[in-house]
This record gives structure tokens, C-alpha cells and sequence, in this order.
């Protein structure tokens, strides 16, 4: 019956790190309502956790940061780098919500860098 990752008990949190490309982006690191309509239905999961610091932008922990997972990173692959995220960024919240335009120019501000 779903995963320990569904984010669906109190103690579990999401967050994104509101510097370099995504600054502009509203609200502290802990995400709030105004990012709902794009909180995904999937994790990225296997990053270890050492790894973090150097390659997730985005997550999702639960209770005292128990099995941490990625939302959005970016990472070396092959000669080049690859960028990954579960946020609902389709059609509808890039034509709709501007929390949603913005995410997606971080994105890709994040892989010009």
C-alpha cells in the first residue's frame, strides 16, 4: 500500500535549496502551498546520502531526515551532466502557475552552469 516516501504522515518534509539558480523561487527552503500543485507522485531514489550535498537540489525526508530522497539533481553522466526531477512540471502548471516557470528556469539556469 504505497511507500514510506508518499510524504502522507506529519513528520515527513520536502525541500529545496532557494539559492544560485532557484533564489527567485518564493517561500523559505521547507516547501509550502505555494509549491502543491507541483509536489510529485515519485522519488528518485538510491542517491547516497553523501552525495547530497554535491547533487540534490530538492527532497524529501522523513521523520528525524530518515531515508532521504531526491526530488531534483543534477549529476555527472557520461561526459556530460544530467538533470532529473519528479515536480509536476507539465503543460498545464507551466502554462498556469508561475511557482512552476520559474522551478523549470532554475532547471535550466542549473544546467548552464
Amino acid at each position: 500500500h504505497g511507500t514510506g516516501w508518499q510524504g502522507d504522515w506529519a513528520t515527513s518534509f520536502s525541500w529545496l535549496r532557494k539559492a544560485g539558480p532557484f533564489a527567485a523561487l518564493p517561500g523559505p527552503p521547507l516547501l509550502a502551498m505555494e509549491y502543491a500543485e507541483l509536489m510529485p507522485d515519485a522519488v528518485l531514489a538510491g542517491i547516497p546520502a553523501r552525495a547530497f550535498p554535491d547533487v540534490v537540489w530538492a527532497g524529501l525526508a522523513l521523520g528525524w531526515i530518515h531515508k532521504p530522497v531526491s526530488l531534483l539533481h543534477k549529476a555527472p553522466y557520461g561526459n556530460g551532466e544530467i538533470l532529473a526531477t519528479t515536480f509536476r512540471l507539465n503543460a498545464t502548471t507551466l502554462h498556469e502557475n508561475v511557482v512552476a516557470q520559474t522551478l523549470l528556469a532554475g532547471c535550466i539556469a542549473l544546467l548552464r552552469s
